[in-house]
């Protein structure tokens, strides 16, 4: 859909230039100053194109009123994955599209003027340097191309990437170069035979514009006006912050990002972030990562900024006045919860585009906790990055123990890959490839209630009721966690010598002592990773402990060993690939798994699903027997109807990637499969 939309702006564009340049050149009344020529006639067919960039371009960052018009495009089916309900990936690639026809234009119209201003000079008229710099029009000219240079180059992915806050000062020059551009054709350059003033008229598109921006700036500023009170903020292991807050006014769906802005850190800089929580939970969450100054100065504020030493586990922010006063405007963008309407659903992230999809996951367990089906059966995650120092903040990104739970029920699949040369570069602020293995290990315990742990949670209450503090109540979840009676040190579950669970406890250490290496890290990630390896859900054969923990814990230190030598490693859920991935052979390879599958179900006409766990509870296993029930009907009447499997595709990266995805789900379709691309 993106391509078609850049064909028509781009066909838009030739059509306005040649409009300019016929009416220039078959104006009976301006015959004098066409004798100038070909370059007077290019000059007014470029200005007509950037008249209505300028206009357009304005429109675009007016992203709540693109929001409503998306939405009621939405309710007629119309347009979907092309404005994506404001989406900011999606509104700024469109951005940049018209940035670069401004650019070309901006060209265009200037070498036309400087060749007009030669042949004038030539005619007698005056010389070019006047006209130049001695006319209004001139002037502003420069002037508008001076801060546009700026504008230009400012918004360099590495400069935007590294200093965020240059970028988004200087954007606002834009306010100038309206003003400029306003007033740039009362010069009256443009004159009949007559000597009249020809009259100008691109300043109405302008004014109307800047109108309805203006419009949209007092409505964010309205509704964002009231600060909102944190109610906690979370440090994890590799420099991420999580932000939790309530705002019951504040409605989003799976997907949406909202702006943030910290008047204790700058009144002004507004920033985009993903929300990370489910619109099931009590809180809204924020994943931030320390990219930039201004996310930086916010782990500073909160005690963990990258000069603090890195930390092993998690930790709750205690110092309630450390936690600042936040605006938050949104939500935005176009939300994924239709990921549930598909047979088998595909989430590709590249970088940060990752973030999107944690809610997503995040929302599937809650509707997997619920007695009804969805249509979805299998879903693949895919994560393009370029080194494997950011599996820590992965981990942090994605609640390890509700993922786990999909996994065990053959939902989701992980996949990583890793594209820079160097796989792993170790440093002073780097976790320890075992680390990382821990960090990724089933079953890890760094999070509970979807990343707010219990044992945070009391440790937060208390230090709440010594300092009388309230604390909002925790969110509710469903599950509990083997860790919390893990020591903090090492992770081992304290027991008493005559626990009756104490002999089957030491044979499960000794493994560790053998691989952990004195690791306690990993010594806690493989016992937790131990103790799920070993219940039936996951490992049904019988066999002893020592057996278990022994395969399991050489797997996971087998596997720090390939991510430090950038070789391929599986841990739990997780498959790390390092290289780029080829998405045409893994679609058709997807393609042919999931072509059998459908075969074979409808041929058995029973789900190969794990019954789970002999001491599950009662009531999760009726939840899981009416959710097998539900696919099977829905698989008997899409047979019967002669339905064709859906694959749903949904991307969050950058535009290359997004454009070679919608190239291979429109060839890998057929009569039996279709995959549907959505991406931001």
């Amino acid at each position: 859909m993106s391509t078609i939309v850049k064909r028509l702006i781009s066909a838009a564009h030739v059509a306005i230039f040649t409009y300019g340049f016929l009416l220039q050149r078959n104006d009976s009344e301006l015959s004098n100053i066409n004798a100038i020529g070909f370059s007077i006639y290019c000059s007014r067919g470029a200005a007509l194109c950037l008249a209505f960039d300028m206009a357009i371009i304005m429109l675009l960052v007016c992203r709540k009123l693109l929001s409503y018009i998306a939405r009621i495009v939405f309710a007629f089916n119309i347009g979907h994955g092309t404005i994506s309900e404001g989406s900011n990936s999606s509104l700024t690639y469109y951005h940049r599209f018209l940035a670069y026809h401004i650019l070309v234009f901006l060209t265009i119209h200037l070498l036309g003027h400087c060749v007009n201003f030669y042949r004038l000079e030539q005619l007698g008229r005056g010389s070019a340097m006047s006209y130049h710099f001695g006319t209004w029009a001139g002037v502003t000219g420069y002037w508008m191309l001076l801060l546009l240079g700026i504008m230009f180059i400012t918004a360099h992915q590495k400069i935007r990437k590294r200093n965020y806050e240059v970028f988004w000062y200087t954007h606002h020059l834009a306010l100038l170069v309206m003003a400029f551009y306003t007033f740039h054709g009362y010069g009256c350059f443009v004159k009949t035979n007559d000597g009249e003033c020809r009259g100008y008229n691109s300043w109405k598109y302008i004014v109307l514009a800047s109108i309805i921006y203006v419009i949209e700036r007092l409505l964010r500023t309205f509704e964002s006006f009231q600060p909102i009170v944190l109610s906690s903020a979370i440090a994890h292991p590799g420099g991420a912050i999580e932000l939790n807050f309530k705002q019951p006014s504040l409605h989003y769906r799976p997907g949406q990002h909202v702006y943030l802005n910290i008047p204790r850190l700058s009144k002004f800089e507004w920033h985009p972030f993903t929300i990370t929580s489910s619109p099931f939970e009590q809180y809204i969450s924020l994943d931030i990562r320390q990219d930039g100054d201004w996310t930086r100065n916010l782990a500073r504020l909160l005690g963990y900024g990258p000069e603090t030493p890195r930390i092993e586990q998690i930790q709750v922010v205690r110092d309630r006045s450390l936690l600042p006063l936040i605006k938050v405007d949104g939500p935005y963008g176009g939300p994924k919860d239709d990921v549930l309407d598909f047979d088998h659903a595909v989430l590709i992230g590249t970088g940060n585009g990752i973030t999107t999809f944690s809610g997503i996951l995040r929302h599937i367990w809650f509707r997997h906790q619920e007695t009804q089906s969805s249509r979805l059966e299998t879903l693949d995650l895919y994560w393009v990055s370029r080194d494997a120092n950011k599996l820590e903040w992965f981990q942090s990104l994605f609640s390890m123990e509700k993922t786990m739970e999909l996994f065990r029920t053959g939902l989701i699949r992980i996949h990583i890959y890793f594209t820079s040369e160097t796989a792993y570069s170790s440093s002073s602020s780097s976790p320890s490839p075992s680390a990382l293995c821990n960090n990724l290990s089933p079953r890890r315990s760094s999070s509970i209630g979807i990343k707010r742990s219990q044992q945070n949670d009391e440790a937060i209450r208390r230090e709440n009721k010594r300092t009388q503090n309230p604390l909002p109540p925790a969110i509710e979840t469903t599950t509990t966690t083997e860790s919390i009676g893990l020591a903090s040190g090492s992770g081992r579950r304290r027991y008493s010598e005559d626990d009756d669970e104490h002999e089957e406890h030491e044979e499960l250490l000794s493994p560790l002592d053998r691989y952990g290496g004195g690791d306690s890290a990993l010594e806690s990630g493989l016992l937790i990773s131990l103790q799920s390896i070993s219940s039936p859900s996951i490992n049904p054969q019988p066999t002893s402990h020592s057996s278990t923990a022994t395969a399991a814990a050489a797997a996971v230190a087998r596997a720090a060993e390939n991510i430090e030598q950038g070789d391929d490693a599986i841990i739990g859920p997780n498959n790390i690939h390092f290289g780029r991935p080829d998405f045409a052979t893994l679609f058709e390879d997807m393609k042919s798994r999931l072509l059998f599958q459908e075969e074979e179900s409808n041929g058995e006409g029973n789900d190969s699903e794990n019954d789970g766990d002999g001491n599950q509870d009662i009531g999760q296993q009726q939840q899981r027997q009416q959710r097998q029930q539900g696919r099977r009907r829905q698989r008997q009447q899409s047979s019967s109807a002669g339905k064709i499997i859906r694959v749903g595709v949904f991307y969050c990266g950058s535009p290359g990637l997004g454009r070679t995805l919608a190239h291979e789900c429109s060839r890998s379709s057929d009569s039996r499969i279709k995959f549907v691309f959505s991406g931001q």
